[in-house]
């Protein structure tokens, strides 16, 4: 996962970015085992990005109401 962010890049377009790579994390992850509960590991894997998900979520949402009170 690259975590160089570009200078002209927003806040906005960086958190959507690294949730879109949570995304793909998640699914590669979950191709893994089709049954995850299985594997502790796996699910445990799973759980980590997934909080990491709701967080980047909840942090493009304050944004969002950032950007939309100053139009």
């Amino acid at each position: 996962m690259a975590n160089l962010t570009a200078p002209q890049e927003s806040d906005l377009d960086r958190i959507s970015r690294l949730i879109a790579e949570v995304d793909e994390q998640e699914f590669l992850l979950a191709g893994l085992d089709p049954h995850p509960v299985a594997a502790p590991t796996i699910e445990s894997a799973l759980l980590a990005l997934r909080e990491e998900k709701n967080r980047l979520e909840e942090e493009l949402a304050e944004l969002w109401a950032k950007h939309c009170n100053q139009c």
